[in-house]
């Protein structure tokens, strides 16, 4: 996820690689691991959660805000080459909610489903 998130900027931010180099701090790097985190922890939560428990409510949600941040994007202009990243760093950013919202949604899926089973065994 790094190695995309830098030769993505590389490629379509037109950042130098001397540039890029001359900036790489300790804090950097801890920014570009913890948003890589974010972003795997964003798109990994629901698809585990549906291979696991086969619950649809997460990954239902993960495409409403995928399309949602598009649609966004699209509407105010900035799903170009030069804003992209400052809409991704909103995205990124409100990724503890989206993880708050998987479980929720997710856990009240489950609980439903689990309740429902339970009813019709009885």
């Amino acid at each position: 996820m790094l190695f995309l998130f830098v030769v993505a900027g590389l490629l379509f931010e037109s950042w130098s690689v001397s540039d890029f180099l001359s900036h790489l701090t300790i804090e950097t790097i801890g920014w570009l691991l913890l948003s890589s985190g974010m972003v795997i922890a964003t798109v990994g939560i629901p698809i585990a959660l549906y291979f696991h428990s086969r619950l649809a409510a997460p990954v239902i949600l993960l495409g409403v805000i995928v399309c949602g941040w598009l649609t966004i994007g699209i509407g105010t202009g900035t799903l170009q080459k030069g804003a992209l990243f400052g809409l991704s760093l909103y995205a990124v950013g409100l990724s503890p909610v989206y993880i708050f919202l998987y479980l929720a949604f997710g856990g009240g899926e489950y609980y439903v489903r689990t309740k429902r089973k339970a009813e019709l065994n009885q």
